[in-house]
């Protein structure tokens, strides 16, 4: 399959760090062959667990995450990071305005791909499941391929035992976790996401953001990223 770098790319995540813990590498790889990449944010994460030294208010995390957001987004070269500022775990009850806000975006930049969360959205989050609904929504009325975060079937495992404590959440569904096969695997730069993921310092841990992983999850999340694909109606 022809890969999507060198090219223009909407990236629709749910929560600031998300467009780095998941395709910051891709980011970067896109910008180095002369793509140009545009992130839609629909929330600033202010419900979201903090890893600051002392508890804050959802306004001032807020705050906190967008500047994070910003900080990551410039190192990564990301032509423009597109806000809606929706409220943070309520996506799933917000899917018409999400895809209304979406396609409007996307229709402004007129990228040849987006890419976003499959079906499940990586972790259960049902904030990425109602994202990856919209932006499956928003490339087939574009007509363009949809490229989604996954996993190969030898690294689910691990993953899915960090998750499993999450689904506990409310926030999380408790369905079976679903993960696409790859059918791009995009080679990236381990300096350039632990950098990346080092400005979410709040939400990632600041200098050693993946330090918690399992560690063969941690050197294949660091060494590549993965995508199903699905090819424009």
């Amino acid at each position: 399959m022809k890969i999507f770098l060198g090219k223009k790319l909407l990236i629709f995540t749910a929560h600031p760090d998300d467009e780095t813990f998941g395709m910051a590498g891709t980011i970067w790889a896109n910008s180095q062959k002369g793509g140009r990449t545009f992130v839609i944010s629909a929330t600033y994460g202010g419900k979201g667990s903090s890893h600051l030294s002392r508890p804050v208010t959802e306004v001032r995390l807020k705050a906190i995450r967008k500047k994070e957001l910003a900080r990551a987004a410039r190192f990564l070269r990301v032509s423009r990071v597109y806000p809606l500022d929706l409220p943070d775990g309520k996506l799933h009850t917000l899917l018409p305005r999400l895809f209304r806000d979406g396609l409007r975006i996307a229709r402004q930049v007129g990228p040849d791909a987006v890419l976003s969360f499959g079906r499940y959205g990586m972790s259960g989050h049902r904030d990425h499941i109602a994202v990856g609904q919209a932006a499956r929504r928003i490339a087939a009325k574009l007509r363009i391929p949809l490229f989604t975060l996954t996993l190969p079937p030898g690294l689910v495992p691990d993953f899915v035992a960090r998750i499993k404590l999450r689904r506990r959440n409310p926030h999380y569904t408790p369905s079976r976790p679903v993960f696409e096969r790859p059918a791009v695997t995009v080679a990236i730069d381990a300096k350039i996401k632990i950098r990346a993921a080092s400005f979410h310092r709040s939400q990632l841990g600041g200098e050693k953001p993946f330090a918690s992983l399992p560690p063969a999850l941690r050197r294949a999340r660091l060494q590549t990223e993965y995508f199903a694909h699905k090819n424009p109606r």
